[in-house]
């Protein structure tokens, strides 16, 4: 590998890498407020912030580092008081008594308004803080801590001055390659990677927190305690996972340590670097003298990955970016091999991905689409209206069990087999429910409504589960393309029948149709079940 290229992909881990104290989302709404707030000549007595769908979303009912707090409200309010934007995402560090009374005077009186942006952005962020006649305003866009703009009293502030303008490398995270990463850290010098162990440093920190006090749900501090330690925690991975959890716990739950994030998520720095650490530090001592390595690779490839899926995603980062980055970190540390690393990495799907084609991808994709709208949208809602949270809880634990032990080998053939025929029984209604709601979708999103109930009335059968080919039949007539057929699973090809005629073939527009029917359904459901709720509780007076 040529030294500018090593070069580059020291700079990328660099730039990926950045501590934060608390969640990601509020504490960037902090740094915002913090940056409209810090052109003011006195203190802020109003702000007001807009956030991306995606920033308010995750941002929901987040503890805040050292408070009792939760919300963009209160991250605001702390943010304008501190007025520290230099800090970055640790802007909430070190807070004095003063700003948190100021900031729960804000927040007190009503002063802090939070509302959606109107913008197509994921990251994004517009804060306008006021002081007598004087207004600040910042925007910060593209990633958690990158202001892309600073005004004051509309006027522009250089950003050189504020010293918040993000390092710009020239380097795409998306035009990396597995086999670039892999030689990368094969070449690279121990000592160049020192850095890295400061990540260690503040996540281990964080995750000892989490198992030596009560922060949230507790499930790392469950899971290496009693029974679930002997079920679950007792071996390097149970420990691994264990010690993630434990630490995503305490920053969630308002800890004041801080971790490093890895992409612009903690929970995804958490993720993608404490795993290895446990394993390169519980192993053998070879283990232990590649662990800057095997930490560098994990972080390189969740990067690679999140640039493929966004800065913010409705995909989870953390089981499917930092998941991949952590299993060819472990195969790395294990001495496999870069065909190793990728074969385990295509783990993370059921299906054997050496096997698929292009087509094969998109038809897999819609497949996907078709059977979670049944057991991933509907079903939770169907269970939701019948008893609240705790039932549809119930529901989302047996479907999660089939998901994760549900396969007829020899390992899960017993214990997976409880699980599949719950989840068989539990989807059984929801799963018929999903299929018409699929048709009425059809209709709406300009697909074939009459030819999706055609093939729902003759292929809705043709799957081994009672449920799978209820909605994916549905969604095969709608747009007119075969699903299902024989497929490849762990090395092993099964033949199953195909749903559907290939009036035309699968192209990749048709994962796009898909989910435009899946929105289209979801919003049938919800009003659905919303009526049959209105109809049940308003006579009773409920």
């Amino acid at each position: 590998m040529k030294q500018k290229d090593r070069e580059r992909l020291l700079r990328v881990i660099r730039q990926e890498i950045s501590p934060a104290l608390g969640c990601t989302e509020p504490v960037a709404a902090a740094l915002c407020a913090a940056g409209a707030a810090s052109v003011l000549p006195g203190a802020p007595q109003r702000i007001t912030l807009e956030a991306s769908e995606y920033i308010l979303k995750n941002a929901m009912n987040v503890g805040i580092p050292g408070t009792d707090a939760a919300g963009l409200e209160a991250a605001c309010a702390l943010g304008a008081a501190a007025a520290a934007p230099e800090k970055g995402l640790l802007v909430l560090e070190g807070l004095t008594a003063a700003q948190k009374s100021l900031a729960e005077a804000l927040a007190a009186q009503g002063r802090i308004t939070v509302s959606k942006a109107e913008t197509r952005e994921k990251v994004y962020l517009r804060a306008v803080a006021e002081c007598g006649v004087h207004r600040g305003e910042a925007v910060i866009s593209g990633s958690h801590s990158h202001f892309s703009s600073l005004l004051r009293d509309g006027r522009a502030v250089p950003l050189a001055e504020t010293a918040l303008e993000s390092e710009r490398t020239a380097a795409s995270a998306e035009a990396m390659t597995i086999a670039e990463i892999w030689a990368f850290i094969q070449e690279t010098e121990e000592e160049e990677l020192c850095f890295l162990e400061e990540v260690a440093a503040l996540n281990k920190a964080a995750a000892e927190e989490g198992l030596t006090g009560s922060y949230g749900l507790q499930v790392g501090r469950s899971l290496l305690s009693g029974a679930w330690n002997e079920l679950l925690g007792a071996d390097l991975a149970g420990r691994a996972a264990a010690v993630a959890a434990a630490a995503a716990d305490a920053r969630m739950s308002g800890c004041e340590k801080p971790v490093m994030s890895v992409a612009g998520s903690g929970n995804q720095g958490l993720t993608a670097t404490l795993p290895v650490i446990v394993v390169a530090e519980q192993g053998p001592q070879a283990f232990r003298e590649k662990k800057r390595r095997a930490l560098a690779l994990s972080i390189l490839v969740t990067v690679h990955a999140k640039a493929f899926l966004g800065k913010l995603s409705v995909l989870c980062g953390c089981s499917i970016a930092a998941a991949i980055g952590v299993t060819a970190a472990v195969v790395y540390l294990y001495g496999g091999t870069l065909e190793q690393a990728r074969a385990a990495v295509a783990r993370i799907v059921g299906r054997d991905t050496a096997a698929l084609s292009a087509g094969g991808v998109t038809k897999a994709a819609v497949e996907t689409v078709a059977e979670n709208f049944a057991d991933g949208v509907a079903a939770p809602m169907f269970y939701m209206l019948l008893g609240g949270a705790p039932l549809a809880l119930c529901y989302k634990a047996v479907n999660t069990m089939d998901s994760m032990v549900g396969y007829k080998n020899e390992r899960y053939l017993y214990f997976g087999r409880a699980a599949a025929k719950l989840d068989d029984a539990a989807n059984y209604l929801p799963a018929r429910m999903a299929a018409l709601l699929l048709a009425g979708a059809a209709a709406l999103t300009g697909q074939n409504a009459r030819g999706a109930l055609r093939i729902w009335r003759r292929d809705r059968r043709s799957h081994a589960s009672p449920n799978s080919a209820q909605t994916e039949a549905v969604m095969a007539g709608a747009l007119g393309v075969q699903l299902a057929g024989p497929a490849s699973y762990f090395g092993k090809l099964y033949e199953k029948p195909t749903i559907g005629d290939a009036l035309r073939p699968v192209e990749p527009g048709d994962i796009l149709r898909a989910n435009r029917m899946l929105y289209a359904a979801g919003t049938l459901c919800m009003a659905l079940l919303a009526c049959a709720r209105a109809a049940v509780c308003l006579p009773l007076g409920l």
